[in-house]
């Protein structure tokens, strides 16, 4: 039987099922495809992700030194760092998201877990990102902290030794850090750091000494407290992410103390005392007491000590 339809096309019953079948295998077709692109996308995100945590996890320095070092990328990129600190250690987890066909995110990766390096970063977006190196030492080396950024960092009339590190790593425009006099020599989408004053500056530093060991930054109207090299991190990162890597820190200082205090009681038992014991054991408990960054300064006072004192032996621990 043939039906007129209100053109005056005559369609069959076969033909309108082959029709319907037809759209139905086309939209199959379309949403598998789809399903599948964003497989792909996952896919290649996570692999890219582990590929970034493999060139972060062998990033070392000696005990005084400092590096930097530039990634490219194929394409337009977002790095994710979320810190955890959910036992003894805790870790940071990279995961990332790509640009893909039509300007559109992809899905983001799954992350990869970073448990010996600790990783200070805010919003990285980019084909080009930046990697810092710094050691921090209280007062034996604990880690190497690893800066990552894709922004423009102006930093704004800082102390000298701030400086000198910069200039002397071989950071400057190279690495999308630059060091000037005033705020008028900064770029309008730059990340302004100021040293000083209370304008309009996205980050503020305030150090408590001359050669900025110890300080505050503030940044979204919040205020982080540092000691050494951990102004960068306040810098860098955000401040929630800041706060969970420095209680990695401590715990890790923590446990370090105590190893050292092992190490010192079998130097001593061999002939060859240290006289340290005491001091470490101390440190140790106040690390493992410290509930934020603005306990820092406890921890560095007592470490600042036992240094003075490791300098002057014979045996020493470090």
């Amino acid at each position: 039987m043939r039906r007129l339809n209100k053109k005056g096309f005559e369609m069959s019953f076969a033909w309108i099922f082959s029709i319907i079948v037809g759209a139905i295998i086309l939209f199959l077709a379309i949403y598998m495809a789809i399903k599948f692109v964003g497989i792909g996308e996952y896919k290649i995100s996570t692999e890219t992700s582990d590929k970034l945590a493999i060139i972060l996890q062998p990033l070392e320095t000696s005990v005084e030194e400092a590096g930097a070092m530039t990634v490219e990328l194929t394409g337009e990129t977002k790095i994710f760092n979320r810190c955890y600190f959910d036992d003894v250690f805790g870790d940071d987890r990279i995961s990332l998201s790509y640009k893909s066909l039509g300007d559109r995110w992809s899905k983001e990766s799954a992350a990869i877990s970073i448990k010996n390096k600790y990783i200070f970063s805010d919003e990285v977006e980019g084909k080009t990102i930046y990697i810092f190196v710094k050691p921090f030492e209280m007062p034996f080396k604990i880690s190497d902290l690893i800066f990552v950024y894709s922004k423009r960092y102006c930093f704004i009339n800082p102390v000298d030794s701030i400086k000198e590190e910069i200039e002397g790593i071989g950071l400057g425009n190279s690495t999308n850090m630059i060091v000037v006099d005033s705020k008028a020599e900064c770029e309008a989408e730059d990340v302004k750091v100021c040293f000083s004053g209370t304008g309009s500056c996205d980050i503020l530093v305030r150090c408590e000494d001359e050669e900025c060991e110890t300080g505050t930054v503030r940044r979204d109207s919040k205020t982080v407290y540092f000691v050494k090299s951990l102004i960068y991190g306040a810098i860098f990162s955000s401040n929630e992410e800041y706060e969970c890597n420095v209680k990695r820190l401590i715990s890790r200082l923590s446990q370090l103390s105590k190893l050292y205090q092992k190490k010192s009681s079998y130097i001593s038992a061999r002939g060859c005392s240290t006289g340290l014991e005491a001091e470490l054991l101390s440190l140790s408990k106040t690390a493992g007491s410290l509930k934020s960054s603005a306990d820092l300064l406890f921890a560095k006072n007592l470490a600042d000590t036992i240094k003075s004192k490791n300098k002057n032996l014979v045996c020493k621990l470090f």
